[in-house]
């Protein structure tokens, strides 16, 4: 880390040393010529004013050939004021300005005509875009008025190359993975949702190819949304759309989607400057403010309706879901469901899904900062809020109330400087041609999150309620075994004898399952003759009730029962931290632009399957003292025989579940008291009484995390590969914390835009350092640590048999392969990287060949196989550092046709699959999972 941080601040020096020279990235620019109508002499030292929503935004004066730049400029609908002084004005209203584009826009004043009113001129959009620039399109805030597409990504689809088809709500361009597309909101790169209010939105630019080299990290194409920004006066709006009403189990209207929309926004000044008299000046501080609801009773009905379990049988299975299983002979096995002999009349079609809707709110909020013309100071905050009710076709027909929630929340704010030097005067000159002009920087922080959660609805994280059916008190007594030896009952261990049950509040349709259950037999407990289906846990569960922990039988194999909640909780917080700088000077006819970012994510998570923890606490409680202590017995005589009776034996595998719990209890942590796990209520319990290794279940773990503990803590440090091998709590057990996912990614960039004659270039090179941060393997091949040839030869000579003999041509990192992973006697071969050689140090093809003993080549492990896994076995991830050339020029054929052409090298970071997890590796012999390969390289394409 703190060679990454040295190199940061080394970048960052370099470029605060080359500030004037920066770039915005997102802005555009407005060029143009001011000339005499009558005779066409351009007119040095114009006015040239801009304003937006009535601010006046900047201004500059022509050059010595009437030319003015005005550069940058936020993406937006602008008014464009020229005056000069014997001259009448003219006002071109309507101008709109793109991202990252050039708007021309020519002014003929009129002479003699000394009015103080402007003339007023619309702009018309011409035909072919003079600037050329990358491939693609632009919507502009008065397209967006008239599309239907409410959303971000409908509107980009209906630009060519950029198609939602297949992607799961994702947009593809030119047929680009959806992950390979990057959106950016007012210059911030979206992580998580883009949703927004269609009134927030000025402009949405695709870019579909000829990247430019102040993007990056994408190899499909770019969206850029550029935000509305305040007005000069106060002005509102609001708009409702509904397409249906949501009452019960339909929407009445238009359709059944039940669809409705609540959008506002409002804009004006809320702080004034004052003039030298004291009275209100121009706008200080311009609020802009938008948001909106929406709610939809189902996001996705289908046609004709469903099906679902009508009320009355409903009511029916939970007042019998049970009945004997009388086999043909008459004889009594246990019980069956009702449910499984439910027909067709005991379900109803209903129009809409059940308990499957959605609402969502978005919020955009903007404050612009009018210190001067000069510069411009901007803070933005967006926000996007979701909750829905997770579809399950499992449950569509009778346990629709306990889909899953999924609710997620993303928020990012921001904060952007600009600054603009105006040019000294003459610079126009043709002695100064070549001078630095139109220079200024731009200077942005933001900070992004995202929060997404799963749950049960009414469980949420009380984890011990999922899967809870009630308590279950289990009596025992000690169990004897003849011994005609010596004449006595001998201790031989311990017998259940009756189970009684209480139903729980939190899942009462799976209490009722066991309600009936154990009401459905007769039974004469403490009875030796009669062996109940209530004597044990074992035999209620194999009469079909349920123990905690466990879930019913699904309905004919297909549909989930009535009551079965969800086995899942999840939890992320996805962060982004990001800073750049850009800005731009003219040297002659070249627009230089530099730039750069730097940007860290903060990835991390943790689920669980709750209802696995009932089986796992009976499982690992009382473990330790279910022996009998055969050095300490009590032998005792009732009048007709002994009986020989041990204590229990105290063993040494008790897990850290059961001390935590018996401290809970206030009973001994080494004591022998036998607890009834099951009779225990669930609040009782929380999820930190299990240890780390309790709950990694020996590679069957039931949670899993990065970023959190083990308990769905947030980790407020950043714990070492070290940490998860080694560090131990207080009672001296494993804790396994797991880092954060925190790549960095650094970039900077170098642009020219020029013409020669009627040909527009744009060049560029953009250079990107991607850092994993991570461990990874040291060597892909081998899962811990394993002897080199220089190993051999500096002291392992003679470990194997005599006579070894190690080719010429192997060298001294090369890696040993043995005989067999245990007590090694022969070297069979060596691996350099991807390169295999047998014994004799001829190279091979098939490694294959390798495997004596094994059923693959066998490393010879420093530890060998026994030994365990440990950091040694990994290495910090090598950062890739990639150049990127990007070239493109356009021409104009004809006044309706244009010629465009790039070639440009892009790279992408890995965006999934790449996340290191030490547990992946640490239960490999125990699992078959595929392991994620966190050392992922970026991704390079040619685009042209």
């Amino acid at each position: 880390m703190i060679r990454i941080m040295r190199h940061l601040f080394l970048f960052c020096a370099l470029c605060f040393g080359a500030l004037p020279l920066f770039a915005q990235v997102g802005s555009g620019t407005l060029k143009g010529k001011v000339t005499d109508m009558d005779n066409g002499d351009p007119l040095p030292f114009c006015s040239v004013v801009l304003f937006l929503n009535g601010n006046q935004v900047t201004g500059v004066n022509t050059d010595f050939g009437g030319e003015y730049t005005i550069k940058p400029v936020q993406p937006g609908t602008y008014d464009v004021l020229f005056s000069f002084v014997g001259y009448q004005p003219q006002r071109i209203t309507g101008v709109k300005i793109s991202a990252n584009k050039i708007q021309f826009v020519d002014a003929k004043l009129s002479a003699g005509v000394l009015v103080d009113v402007a003339e007023v001129v619309e702009y018309s959009t011409p035909l072919i875009d003079r600037d050329g620039g990358a491939s693609g399109g632009t919507v502009n805030r008065e397209d967006l008025d008239k599309m239907p597409g409410r959303s971000a990504t409908a509107i980009a689809t209906t630009v060519a190359g950029a198609s939602t088809a297949g992607t799961d709500g994702g947009i593809s361009i030119r047929g680009a993975r959806p992950s390979s597309t990057w959106v950016y909101i007012d210059g911030i790169k979206v992580r998580g949702s883009s949703a927004l209010p269609k009134s927030a939105i000025e402009e949405i630019q695709v870019v579909t190819g000829g990247i430019p080299a102040n993007i990056g990290d994408a190899t499909g194409g770019v969206i850029n949304l550029s935000l509305r920004n305040s007005s000069r006066t106060w002005f509102g709006g609001g708009e409702v759309i509904t397409s249906g009403i949501p009452v019960g189990e339909t929407a009445y209207g238009l359709d059944r989607f039940g669809y409705n929309l609540f959008e506002g926004s409002v804009s004006g000044p809320i702080l004034f400057q004052k003039n030298e008299d004291g009275s209100k000046g121009d706008p200080l501080l311009g609020l802009f403010l938008s948001g909106n609801y929406t709610y939809e009773k189902d996001p996705r009905p289908t046609f004709g309706g469903v099906y679902r379990m009508s009320d009355e049988a409903r009511t029916q299975i939970l007042a019998n879901p049970l009945r004997q299983n009388v086999s043909s002979s008459g004889e009594i096995n246990g019980a069956l469901y009702n449910a499984d002999f439910l027909t067709a009349d005991n379900f109803n079609r209903v129009p809409t899904r059940m308990n499957v809707g959605s609402s969502s709110a978005n919020l955009v909020a903007k404050i612009d900062v009018n210190t001067n013309e000069t510069t411009s100071l901007t803070f933005g905050l967006t926000g996007a809020m979701n909750r829905n009710n997770s579809f399950s076709y499992g449950n569509s027909l009778m346990n629709w109330e306990n889909n899953l929630e999924v609710f997620s929340f993303d928020w990012r704010a921001y904060v952007k400087f600009a600054q603009r030097f105006a040019d000294e005067e003459g610079s126009g000159s043709e002695a100064s041609a070549n001078k630095l002009k139109n220079v200024y920087y731009s200077v942005m922080a933001d900070y992004t999150n995202s929060y997404n959660r799963v749950q049960d609805a009414s469980h949420e994280d009380r984890f011990f309620r999922y899967g809870h059916v009630g308590a279950f008190n289990v009596y025992d007594r000690n169990s004897y075994e003849y011994n005609p030896a010596t004449g006595r009952f001998v201790h031989n261990g311990w017998e259940d004898t009756l189970v009684t049950f209480v139903s729980s509040p939190h899942n009462p349709e799976l209490a009722a399952v066991n309600n009936q259950y154990f009401q459905l037999f007769d039974y004469k407990p403490y009875d030796p003759t009669d062996d109940g289906p209530y004597e044990s846990l074992l035999q209620v569960q194999n009469g079909n009730a349920l123990l905690n922990g466990q879930v019913p039988p699904a309905t004919y194999g297909l549909w989930s029962y009535y009551g079965t909640q969800g086995n899942s909780y999840q939890v992320s917080s996805n962060s982004q931290f990001r800073v750049s700088m850009a800005g731009s000077g003219d040297i002659g006819d070249h627009a230089i632009q530099v730039g750069f970012e730097y940007e860290q994510w903060r990835d991390a998570f943790f689920s669980i399957s709750p209802v696995g923890l009932w089986t796992l606490g009976r499982l690992t409680v009382n473990s330790h003292i279910k022996e009998l202590d055969l050095n300490d017995s009590t032998v005792t005589n009732n009048g007709t025989a002994y009986y020989v009776t041990y204590d229990r034996l105290i063993g040494d595998n008790q897990f850290e579940f059961d001390r935590n719990l018996r401290l809970a209890l206030n009973l001994d942590p080494d004591g022998s008291d036998f607890i009834g796990f099951d009779a225990i209520d669930p609040d009782f319990f929380t999820l930190d009484m299990f240890g780390a290794d309790d709950l990694l279940n020996q590679g069957n773990n039931l949670v899993n995390y990065s970023g959190f503990d083990p308990y769905g803590r947030r980790l407020n440090r950043r714990p070492t590969i070290e940490d998860f091998f080694n560090e131990r709590n207080e009672a001296g057990y494993f804790t396994r914390p797991i880092q954060a996912y925190e790549p960095i990614y650094i970039a900077g960039y170098v642009m020219d835009k020029f013409a020669f004659e009627d040909i527009i270039f744009n060049v560029g090179l953009r250079v990107d350092r991607f850092d994993a941060n991570q461990q990874v393997l040291k060597d892909p091949y081998v899962v811990g640590e394993s002897y080199t040839v220089g190993d051999i030869r500096e002291s392992l000579l003679g470990t194997l048999e005599d006579g070894i003999e190690i080719p010429t041509n192997i060298q001294d990192d090369y890696v040993v392969y043995v005989d067999a992973l245990a007590n090694p006697t022969t070297i069979v071969g060596y691996r350099t990287g991807d390169k295999w050689f047998n014994a004799a140090g001829t190279e091979i093809n098939d490694p294959d060949i390798l495997a004596v003993n094994e059923r693959y080549p066998a490393p010879w492990l420093v530890n060998g196989p026994e030994g365990g896994l440990t950091s040694k076995a990994f290495r910090d991830y090598n950062p890739a550092i990639n150049l990127m050339p990007r070239v493109a020029f356009s021409f104009n054929i004809s006044d309706q046709a244009v010629f465009f052409a790039h070639y440009d090298i892009l790279t992408q970071r890995p965006t999934s699959s790449n996340r290191f997890s030490p547990i992946d590796y640490f239960f490999l012999q125990t699992r078959d999972n595929l392991i994620s390969n966190p050392d992922l390289r970026p991704e390079k394409t040619i685009d042209y």
